[in-house]
């Protein structure tokens, strides 16, 4: 970034347009103020224009002012932005929404030097200014799209300067977010600002960060910072305040690094587990290691076959197939020996259909089949430990809709689940 800042402030001396080309939120604004400041156009106005803005009926006005009585409305004189712009310089921000209309009325102004008419009036005006632009767009693409045109971006191109996303200039971003603390504790006046770095561990964990939001981005995770760090009595945020900060915001993805500095607790409370770099789904319960997950199903599958007293049965509530179960006892998963002792009449050898042996005793109560299906059991015990209903479901290998289902037909009320996840409609 130093060599950005040293290219520009040389660009600045110069009367040629500037064309900045960075992501959204890189901080193309404050270039566009740092350009003015070292600019021969300092002692004059920087005059910024949304181009987003510059749309229909208002696309003259804005742009070139009006007379009194120009339409209806209009109760007095009023400047455009060029004329505001007189012996400054006028910073257009994202070039790329400027439509075709726009764009036909900037060109006619910079090829006349700067001469227009306010809306109105017959009055002809000069103005004369450094023109800086920023879009976050790849303009070359823009015109090959057939959505900017090619003579224009000549002429706002006279020196391209292309800003890197903060996440590939690590360096900069502890003394970034130094200088953006100091900047929030001023507004929150502050009384004695202090001579303080960054620790470590909080350098660590802003540097760890992919910062998709850029430099924009940085200065509301300080912010927050400096608010919690105010709300315990202190003047300067910490570690602990960078992670609330962080904590409170949406995030797509997270890679590992970043997530050390969180324990789990923190992490599936705000559910950023299931935002790790290159993770789609959680494979198992996080307060569970795979061996007692395990262990936690082979109990739960016992606790049935228990209550049903046969294995159809249990399989009927189950939702598996006995073949399955005969699967888990010869892998182990399921202990014959407390099988058995639950359901006697189980073999352990299949039988030619491939399925366990059940010599007799079908159950024939009718309640057994209108209780909690298995999957709706292990839903409920592992919900309360994750505290959301979408990482419960797919730790218990479920669709949120299965839930709902559930709901519709009885068989669980919708305010257990709301007592836990207030978010589940």
């Amino acid at each position: 970034m130093l060599k950005v800042l040293s290219d520009l402030k040389t660009i600045a001396k110069s009367e040629r347009s500037v064309l900045l080309i960075g992501p959204t939120g890189a901080g193309k604004d404050v270039l566009a103020e740092y350009v003015h400041r070292h600019s021969n156009r300092s002692a004059c106005p920087l005059e910024p224009l949304d181009c987003g803005a510059l749309v229909g009926t208002l696309l003259q006005s804005e742009l070139f002012g009006h007379a009194r009585g120009a339409f209806t409305g209009a109760l007095s004189d009023r400047k455009g932005a060029l004329e505001r712009a007189a012996g400054g310089v006028l910073f257009l921000d994202e070039i790329a929404n400027l439509g075709p209309e726009a764009q036909a009325i900037f060109l006619r102004v910079l090829d006349d030097r700067g001469d227009f008419r306010p809306v109105g009036s017959n009055r002809k005006l000069v103005t004369d200014f450094k023109l800086v632009s920023a879009t976050n767009s790849d303009p070359e693409a823009l015109i090959d799209a057939g959505r900017f045109r090619e003579d224009l971006f000549y002429r706002l191109s006279g020196f391209v300067v292309r800003i890197p996303a903060l996440r590939e200039r690590r360096d900069d971003i502890a003394p970034l977010a130094l200088h953006y603390i100091h900047q929030s504790l001023a507004q929150h006046h502050t009384e004695g600002l202090p001579d303080r770095n960054l620790g470590s561990a909080s350098r660590d964990l802003l540097e760890s960060y992919i910062w998709p939001g850029n430099v924009r981005q940085l200065v509301t995770i300080c912010d927050r910072a400096v608010s919690f760090a105010i709300a315990r009595g202190e003047n300067f945020p910490d570690h602990e305040d960078f992670k609330k900060a962080f904590l409170l915001g949406i995030h797509r993805e997270l890679p590992e690094a970043f997530l050390k500095h969180f324990s789990r607790t923190e992490l599936v409370r705000t559910g950023l587990l299931n935002k790790v770099s290159g993770t789609s789904r959680v494979q198992f319960p996080p307060y569970l290691t795979r061996e007692e997950f395990q262990s936690m199903r082979h109990d739960a599958i016992l606790r049935v076959i228990e209550e049903e007293g046969t294995l159809s049965a249990a399989c009927n509530r189950l939702g598996i197939n006995p073949s399955t179960v005969h699967r888990w006892l010869k892998s182990g998963k399921l202990k014959s020996l407390e099988v058995r002792a639950y359901a006697p009449r189980i073999s352990t050898e299949p039988a030619i259909s491939g399925a366990p042996t059940i010599t007799s005793g079908e159950d024939d109560d009718v309640t057994a089949r209108t209780r909690r299906p298995i999957q709706l059991e292990s839903f409920l015990e592992v919900l309360p430990k994750v505290g959301r209903v979408g990482l419960a479901c797919e730790i218990v290998g479920i669709e949120i809709d299965q839930v709902q289902r559930w709901v519709a037909a009885g068989k669980l009320r919708r305010e257990e689940v709301c007592q836990v996840d207030s978010n589940f409609g």
